[in-house]
């Protein structure tokens, strides 16, 4: 008993520890190998698994953005990409790739592909592509959104790259990868020519079609809405071009798409020297608002003055009465959507008729009336004019322009000679942030004065 008991114990002692010793070896080697596994799949992960490339939008630039419809869309855009492999063991194969742009969720652009390449490591490569797009379908709300952004002075931009690329190491290349790439760009967006101009006082002055056509004007102001407000019928009121009281207006709506189509933006200008005009109440404006947008704007109605044209905004040329619910008018217009509103103050700094409804901050435009009027019109010097004008600066306004006669004739005063504004004036004014270009009153006394002052505006 004692014999086995004395035998066993050592036997299995020295089995176990045999047992041991070869577990711990086995161990130790399969560690090893796991560890060197793991490494090696460490290295393949950091060399296979490469750093994304860089893109930045270098350039780009707007040739044409604009509507032949309420609901078509031209656009002509270029833009430059820099693009930069920041491997250094990693080359990238680009394949599939498509660029274009939009524009508040809205695709603006057809796609343009990309011819493919390789970039080797750390290599940078410029991309340059033409995006485009002929009568696009979009949203009606788009144009006022263009027409907000051309009045606030800029757009934001995105451009879309979308595509495929693969990865080479030596001489293997991976399969392919999806690739998205989204660039912002925040582009300076104003009237394609500064230049504003009232149209529709004289049948001799010309078509709607031919006052857009001479490139001279970037905004053309339909004059006038001369009765409303105060439980009137409203009236429109064209001279001689055309008669709405029979229909005879609605063949405007042609003419005004064509002028849109160029990039021009088209307003109606409500109120003027002589007229019919006042609001009782907020009501009151409530309801002209809704006439305004239901009849001119985007909003419907059976019998549109301008048939189905969709005009950018509505001008305030208020020189009568006392000046309130102006400002309940601006509210309401603007709460309809992305209205373009712009006013035409006299230069006497307030002006005593639109001082409340500038002051909301709801203006795009003021196009400030720098004539018929001594105490700040040029007078032979432009002293009191530029005086006038740093105060008007002071208004909440995206852009401020100078309001003048485009002729002798037209005013009875303030003309500025065009060698004169040249160098006397706008060097002065144009130093204003604010400063958005100049209005002239009006078309048909434009005879070359607008094109003799185009390049310095």
């Amino acid at each position: 008993m004692s014999q086995i008991f004395d035998t066993s114990p050592k036997h299995c002692a020295k089995k176990g520890f045999k047992f041991g010793f070869l577990n711990k070896k086995l161990f130790k080697i399969l560690l090893t190998l796991v560890f060197s596994i793991l490494s090696l799949i460490l290295l393949l992960w950091f060399i296979l698994h490469p750093a994304k490339p860089q893109f930045i939008l270098q350039q780009v630039d707007i040739y044409q953005l604009n509507f032949s419809s309420p609901h078509l869309l031209n656009s002509s855009i270029e833009i430059t990409l820099e693009t930069r492999n920041p491997n250094q063991k990693v080359g990238i194969y680009y394949d599939e790739l498509r660029a274009y742009a939009s524009y508040k969720g809205q695709q603006i652009t057809v796609e343009t592909l990309i011819p493919p390449f390789y970039q080797g490591q750390q290599d940078t490569n410029l991309l340059s592509a033409s995006l485009v797009g002929t009568g696009l379908p979009v949203a009606p709300s788009l144009g006022y959104e263009v027409g907000r952004d051309q009045a606030n002075g800029k757009m934001l931009l995105l451009v879309k790259v979308d595509g495929r690329i693969r990865w080479k190491v030596a001489t293997w290349v991976s399969g392919r990868y999806r690739m998205n790439v989204n660039c912002v760009a925040i582009l300076p967006l104003g009237p394609f020519n500064p230049t504003a101009i009232y149209w529709g006082q004289n049948g001799n002055e010309g078509s709607l079609q031919d006052t857009c056509n001479t490139g001279n004007y970037g905004i053309v102001i339909l004059a006038f809405l001369p009765t409303f407000g105060n439980g009137q019928t409203p009236q429109l009121n064209l001279a001689g071009h055309c008669d709405p009281s029979s229909g005879g207006c609605t063949g405007l709506s042609s003419e005004i798409a064509a002028c849109k189509s160029q990039g021009i933006q088209v307003l109606l200008s409500i109120g003027g020297g002589a007229g019919s005009y006042s609001l009782s109440s907020t009501d009151d404006a409530n309801q002209v608002a809704d006439y305004l947008w239901n009849n001119f704007l985007g909003g419907q109605s059976g019998s549109r003055p301008l048939g189905d044209a969709v005009l950018d905004g509505i001008d305030f040329d208020i020189e009568t009465g006392d000046n309130r619910y102006w400002d309940d008018l601006a509210k309401a217009l603007k709460g309809h959507g992305n209205v373009v509103l712009s006013a035409a103050p006299q230069c006497p700094f307030p002006d005593a008729s639109l001082n409340n409804a500038i002051a909301t901050g709801l203006f795009d435009y003021v196009w400030v009336q720098f004539y018929n009027n001594p105490p700040c019109q040029y007078g032979g010097s432009a002293d009191n004019l530029i005086s006038a004008w740093n105060q008007w600066t002071s208004v909440p306004a995206n852009q401020l322009f100078l309001g003048l006669p485009a002729s002798p004739e037209a005013a009875g005063g303030g003309f500025i000679p065009a060698d004169v504004l040249k160098s006397q004036v706008l060097p002065s004014i144009k130093t204003s942030p604010k400063y958005g270009g100049v209005m002239l009153w009006s078309k048909q006394y434009d005879n070359g004065y607008s094109s003799s002052i185009k390049d310095s505006i």
